[in-house]
């Protein structure tokens, strides 16, 4: 079956099925960072056995037997034994290697029988033709990325977009684009873009976001265009995104919704601006909407720091100072202050302290800064001066 399916130039998913027929077990294929993935006999079926906790031999007495060794193979075979629900079951594993170098690996639980020796030989045959298939795969994704990113770039410039599409086949991007509503998000951090994008692409799961979702770079960042829907909260996608992106430290930023390709560069320059807000937010990968940045949407076109710093110290740079010299928190009680909408009784209860202390350290911000809390101009100064300063300052612990 398996020869018929290399003949036949079928897909990962037809050499899945087809190993899965002959060992009579569950199967994997999986492409080293290219999102390639087959299952068999389905997708909930395998994910319980990629969930199954790894058993330490002599723990089980299942996993105290050792598997018999594959006869007269060169290819690496790994065996181990995971529990799924009260069940023990042995693991293969084998790399997918071509050339010296990796591409992905095969995986088969002996859910249903035990393997045997033809087993075995199968998974190695099935290994020349998953290489063969994925390197396959991966030329073409590596042409058409090429070819989305030039038209991703030009959309995203604002330059004329000369007529998508290849020969006779339908045009790039517009199964995503045509139509609705639609938002452009960047994905940036210290990692390089390719390996973002990788991971990216890894994460997302084609069958369920293929249609709505386009992936490409630009300037550096691994940005997303789709449908404004699959944006809006509650989007658990995103946050899966962001736990599967978190070793690279990244963020994601996300621009408005518009309704055409000419405002989809306006779109990703707020997602750019939300994605570099965003990198003042400490570790780990967080996103960042356009729309919810307030004030800090004005703060971002500050380019001139020492202007930066002049309003600093002209508003709430003397309170920082008076705390770092005497040990108290004057800033951390404006911040209380207007987090309760100026409610001084509600900030002391934020705060844990007697009512009176917060009306002290009003009084002493207002005597230290010069600035009165009952004058609306000046609440707003400082107001943005905490908002300003919270972003100098984790600048500086970022950089």
């Amino acid at each position: 079956h398996l020869t018929e399916v290399a003949l036949a130039g079928r897909d990962l998913a037809a050499v899945a099925a087809g190993l899965g027929r002959v060992t009579g077990n569950p199967v994997l294929i999986e492409g080293e960072g290219s999102g390639l993935r087959a299952a068999y006999p389905n997708e909930q079926v395998v994910q319980r056995l990629v969930r199954g906790r790894v058993v330490e031999p002599g723990r089980h007495a299942a996993a105290a037997q050792e598997p018999a060794p594959p006869p007269g193979t060169d290819a690496p075979f790994e065996h181990d034994w995971v529990q799924v629900d009260d069940q023990v079951i042995l693991r293969v594993s084998v790399p997918i290697l071509a050339g010296g170098e990796r591409f992905g690996r095969i995986m088969l639980w002996a859910l249903e029988r035990p393997f045997r020796r033809l087993d075995y030989v199968a998974v190695e045959r099935a290994l020349t033709i998953a290489a063969f298939e994925i390197v396959k795969q991966r030329a073409v994704a590596e042409v058409e990325r090429r070819y989305r990113n030039v038209l991703l770039d030009q959309i995203l410039s604002g330059a004329e977009v000369p007529a998508l599409g290849l020969g006779d086949e339908p045009p790039l991007l517009s199964s995503t684009l045509a139509g609705g509503e639609m938002v452009v998000a960047a994905v940036g951090g210290p990692a390089p873009s390719q390996r973002v994008y990788e991971r990216v692409v890894r994460s997302l799961k084609p069958e369920r976001y293929g249609d709505r979702l386009v992936v490409g770079e630009k300037a550096g960042c691994v940005v997303l265009i789709g449908d404004a829907a699959l944006f809006r909260e509650p989007a658990p996608w995103l946050d899966d995104l962001c736990r599967d992106l978190e070793p690279l430290d990244v963020r994601i930023g996300i621009g408005r919704p518009v309704r055409d390709l000419a405002g989809l560069r306006l779109s990703y320059q707020q997602a750019l601006q939300a994605l570099d807000v965003g990198r003042f937010r400490g570790g780990g990968c967080s996103v960042v909407r356009f729309d919810e940045l307030g004030v800090l949407r004005l703060l971002h076109l500050i380019r001139d720091r020492g202007e930066v710093n002049q309003f600093l110290a002209e508003t709430v740079g003397p309170l920082q100072a008076y705390d770092e010299e005497h040990g108290t928190d004057l800033v951390g009680t404006l911040q209380a202050y207007f987090a309760e909408h100026g409610n001084a009784r509600r900030a002391a209860q934020r705060l844990y302290v007697h009512y009176n202390t917060v009306l002290y350290r009003l009084q002493r911000i207002t005597d230290i800064t010069g600035l009165s809390l009952d004058d609306a101009d000046a609440r707003l100064n400082l107001q943005v001066g905490i908002k300003l300063l919270r972003l100098v300052k984790e600048e500086r612990g970022t950089a």
